[in-house]
């Protein structure tokens, strides 16, 4: 079972994937093959847990008083989200904005193959034509002689099973597909079922304090499908991070339903503790010692005509 921050969070949806990156640097998966031989992203730290306050009151309050309203949170109650949040086209550095509108513009319209430019690949040396187990960059390396050197996109066939690896061709069709399982008929409390650009998540950085994001950051997007003849939220996720040439490039790509974390989080904003099960760890960006992970309203309607 795949696992991030020790949760497993996310569970896919038949025939929805993720894929990762393109171009001819290399990429930071967060599950690391044994076989990748290019440049890798230092691995994620143990995230600590940052105790939650609580609000109680004293004994020394009269008994005829009128209580106060309060806004306690017990260790047993996570934070929730910060309401009323407003989305906006840029919620964090210019420049890392500028990217992510134009990744928002080519998933939205299921352009996969120009989504691809935007991305980065990795290299992975195979171990031969079939895969020995766990780990292995498979499909990526089907019919391939040992030792053969080629460039995929890792991604996780379930958030709660292995990953696997594919090609940039792979890649590219599986975005194209995500913009055509929302239902636009179906709706929630967080909108209609098509898929739209709905926050930006950053490790370790408080609203208010966007422009500080601009290095490592997650796009998130989501959708919602029928099952069972009941709506359910599809999210989408793409992680951006700065090659060593200072080019920001997607590297990383996600697909799946959340089960047991707030979506709140990720569609409304809000700020919360990657150890805090309520909070959608498997949507934030993989930044080494980060504690903790903002989601900045995003909103992209403006761009799309």
């Amino acid at each position: 079972m795949l696992m991030r921050y020790g949760l497993p969070l996310l569970l896919i949806v038949s025939g929805i994937v993720i894929a990762c990156t393109s171009g001819a640097d290399t990429g930071m998966p967060s599950s690391t093959p044994a076989a990748f031989v290019t440049e890798t992203a230092s691995p994620s730290a143990t995230r600590t847990t940052t105790p939650l306050s609580t609000a109680s009151a004293t004994a020394s309050q009269p008994a005829t008083a009128t209580p106060l309203p309060t806004a306690s949170v017990t260790a047993s109650q996570p934070a929730t989200p910060t309401p009323a949040l407003v989305p906006k086209l840029c919620p964090i550095a210019f420049d890392a904005c500028s990217f992510a509108n134009q990744v928002a513009l080519k998933v939205t319209e299921g352009n996969g193959e120009a989504m691809m430019s935007s991305a980065r690949s990795t290299f992975y040396l195979c171990p031969g034509p079939s895969s020995r187990g766990s780990g292995d960059p498979f499909p990526l390396c089907n019919d391939a002689s040992a030792g053969e050197t080629r460039a995929g996109f890792p991604f996780v066939t379930t958030f709660q099973g292995e990953g696997s690896v594919v090609s940039e061709a792979q890649a590219a069709l599986m975005v194209s597909e995500w913009s055509g399982h929302g239902d636009p008929a179906l709706r929630d409390e967080y909108g209609d079922g098509g898929l739209r650009a709905y926050s930006i998540a950053c490790a370790d950085i408080v609203l208010g304090d966007g422009q500080r994001c601009d290095a490592a950051f997650s796009l998130i997007f989501s959708e919602l499908v029928s099952i069972e003849a009941h709506p359910a939220r599809l999210f989408f996720v793409i992680e951006v991070n700065r090659s060593l040439d200072g080019e920001l490039r997607a590297y990383r790509f996600g697909s799946g339903m959340l089960l047991g974390p707030d979506p709140s989080y990720a569609l409304r904003g809000g700020t919360g503790v990657l150890s805090d099960q309520n909070v959608p760890a498997i949507l934030a960006p993989l930044v080494p010692g980060a504690s903790s992970v903002t989601f900045f309203p995003w909103d992209t309607s403006a761009l799309i005509r």
